[in-house]
């Protein structure tokens, strides 16, 4: 499924704020580029994965839309056509093969770690610089062409030991999906690293599938173990939810630390069920800064609501690709992957504080800490 994003002006608030942040006052252009340039991405807009790559699509509308009203790229208009994989792998392979075959000079790819494994070698194999946003698992960033415009999940999880120390916890257990490579990567070696740096000792691992509903006999044999803390990896954000519900419903009163999955505000829903959870991301609306709040400022202009982590991660992707556009000034392949080097090397500001690339992949200093308090989120450091 292919659709075509009609481009439009922000509001005039964009005008005035376009020029902080990320840097992007009007200049001479960039020479070499085609009046039209139309990049091709492949995103999980629906299945599973949904619900994340619709966040990072808009995300990635407000970039476009603050890149040509500012006219970073010169006479250059920028569009983006985005294919569906359903959350599919087979799908994403085709898509990837497509997107190569379609002469884009760089692609923008998934949320899903799932639909990136599958991608990755075929645009690889073919040249094709691709940058791709949560997709945390091994076998996505492994080459040259592939970058990340986000911290992996498995990076930022043990900034969470400061709440285990600070309430006094000894012993945890762990509970995470097994079926994607990215929540297996943060249940077996970053929820365990969590632990050491906290001085905790783990009791169990329990795993479960995305698939899974009932999430009872689970949680039982979780507090059978009597931990003090529980980590939770799930997939989805519904699996992060169902897994908190039913250790709650199970008479679990301590704290419950968890990955990204959890900031979309899906919790809310859980009403008091949701205390004492925590969760770590890149990109959190609260932190002073003048980029965070000028990409707050633009998010809410356009959608009248806060960001999230998953729109920040699109906003940030769709930024890197204008840069190293702009930086090659062409659109050969070769060209923009050098143009890609230079600004992963150099940095930018994007919706957080200045950006770099470590080894392809988006790094943070300090990850925030989040808990979710009453009614809403509440960054913690």
């Amino acid at each position: 499924m292919t659709k075509k994003l009609a481009l439009a002006a922000l509001a005039s608030l964009l005008t005035v704020v376009a020029a902080c942040g990320s840097g992007t006052a009007p200049g001479p252009g960039a020479a070499g580029l085609p009046a039209v340039l139309t990049l091709q991405a492949i995103q999980d807009l629906t299945g599973p994965a949904g619900y994340a790559g619709v966040a990072v699509q808009q995300g990635a509308m407000v970039a476009l839309e603050e890149i040509n009203t500012t006219r970073f790229l010169g006479a250059t208009t920028l569009g983006i056509d985005y294919s569906d994989t359903r959350s599919d792998r087979q799908q994403a392979g085709i898509l990837a093969s497509r997107a190569v075959a379609s002469g884009t000079p760089l692609l923008l790819g998934t949320v899903a770690s799932t639909s990136g494994q599958v991608m990755s070698p075929i645009v690889e194999r073919a040249a094709l610089p691709t940058i791709y946003t949560i997709s945390t698992a091994n076998g996505v960033n492994i080459g040259r062409y592939t970058y990340r415009s986000s911290v992996p999940a498995s990076n930022m999880v043990p900034a969470l030991a400061p709440v285990l120390v600070a309430r006094g916890i000894t012993t945890m257990s762990i509970i995470h999906d097994s079926d994607s490579d990215g929540t297996v990567l943060l249940g077996t070696k970053a929820m365990p690293e969590l632990a050491r740096r906290a001085n905790v000792r783990v009791l169990g691992t329990r795993v479960t599938q995305s698939t899974q509903g009932d999430y009872a006999a689970v949680v039982a044999a979780t507090l059978a173990d009597k931990p003090g803390a529980v980590a939770i990896a799930p997939v989805t954000e519904a699996g992060g939810t169902g897994m908190i519900r039913a250790l709650r419903l199970a008479g679990f009163t301590g704290p419950i630390v968890a990955s990204g999955v959890l900031a979309t505000g899906a919790v809310k829903a859980l009403g008091a069920a949701a205390g004492d959870v925590f969760w770590t991301v890149a990109f959190h609306k609260d932190r002073s800064s003048d980029a965070t709040r000028h990409f707050d400022a633009l998010f809410r202009a356009k959608y009248d609501a806060d960001p999230n982590e998953y729109h920040a991660s699109g906003y940030d992707q769709v930024w890197t690709a204008a840069r190293a556009l702009k930086a090659a000034s062409s659109v050969d392949r070769a060209a923009v992957l050098q143009g890609l080097e230079k600004v992963a090397a150099e940095g930018f500001s994007g919706s957080s504080q200045d950006l770099r690339y470590t080894d392809r992949d988006l790094a943070t200093a300090s990850p925030a800490v989040v808990a979710w308090v009453k009614d809403h989120e509440q960054l913690q450091n």
